[in-house]
C-alpha cells in the first residue's frame, strides 16, 4: 500500500515530466523495473503473481496510475477542482480528480480504471467492485483483470472469495470466468486452490 507519510510532495505546481515521472516512482517504484519483483517466500504469493497474474496485474496498476497523473496534470489550475488545495498533480487527488470525470461522462474508462485499481491496489474492502462492473457493461474490459484484482485482494487482506464470487454473477460473467478459475483451482499452494474453489461453489450455488 501506499504510505503517505514517507513520500515526498511536488515542488511545482505544474511539474515537468521528469518530476512528475521521479514522484510517480516513488510511490510505485517496482514500475522502474516493472517485470523484476523480489519474490517472497510464501508458495502462493509466488503462484499468484507468476501464474495467476499478479505481476501483471501490479504493473497495470502503475500505468493507469502513471496516466491519471498526467491527465491530472493537464487540468487548468484555475479549474474549480484545484480550489483549497496545493494545486499539484498528487496520486491522492486521483480518486477525486476521476470521480469528478465520471460526472462528466459515466462512459469515462480511464476515470473507471483508476477507480479500479486504486481501490484494490489500496486495500478497499471491495476491491473497485463497482467500477470493475461498469467496464464490464462497457463490454471493454477481459476477465482477467477483475480475477486478478480480486486474487491482489485476497493476498492482501484475505477476505475470502465472496466478493469476487457475487461480482462474477452480478456482471453474467460466469461462462467467461470459468477457464481462469478452473485453472486456479489446479493450482499448487493450497490457499490459492481453496479460494478459487470457494468462488466456483458461491457461483453454482447462487447464479440463476
Amino acid at each position: 500500500m501506499l504510505n503517505r507519510l514517507i513520500m515526498p510532495e511536488l515542488k511545482n505546481e505544474v511539474p515537468s515530466e521528469a518530476e512528475l515521472h521521479a514522484y510517480f516512482l516513488e510511490h510505485c517504484p517496482w514500475m522502474a523495473k516493472p517485470y523484476e519483483l523480489e519474490f517472497v517466500s510464501q508458495p502462493n504469493i509466488v503462484e499468484a503473481q507468476t501464474r495467476f497474474g499478479c505481476r501483471e496485474f501490479r504493473v497495470k496498476v502503475g500505468e493507469v496510475i502513471w496516466e491519471a497523473l498526467n491527465q491530472l496534470n493537464l487540468l487548468d489550475r484555475s479549474h474549480k477542482f484545484w480550489t483549497n488545495t496545493n494545486r499539484r498533480p498528487t496520486i491522492y487527488k486521483l480518486n477525486d480528480f476521476s470521480l469528478m470525470r465520471l460526472d462528466e461522462d459515466m462512459k469515462d474508462q480511464s476515470a473507471l480504471w483508476t477507480l479500479a485499481a486504486l481501490d484494490t491496489f489500496h486495500g478497499s474492502n471491495d476491491f473497485g467492485t463497482e467500477y470493475w462492473q461498469q467496464l464490464w457493461n462497457l463490454r471493454e474490459l477481459d476477465i482477467h483483470w477483475p480475477v486478478r484484482a480480486g486474487l491482489w485482494h485476497q493476498m492482501m487482506l484475505g477476505y475470502g472469495g465472496g466478493l469476487l464470487a457475487n461480482l462474477i454473477i452480478e456482471m453474467n460473467a460466469q461462462s467467461a470466468a470459468s477457464p481462469i478459475l478452473a485453472e486456479m483451482c489446479r493450482a499448487s499452494a493450497p490457499q490459492i486452490k481453496t479460494w478459487a474453489n470457494e468462488i466456483v461453489n458461491l457461483i453454482q450455488a447462487n447464479s440463476p
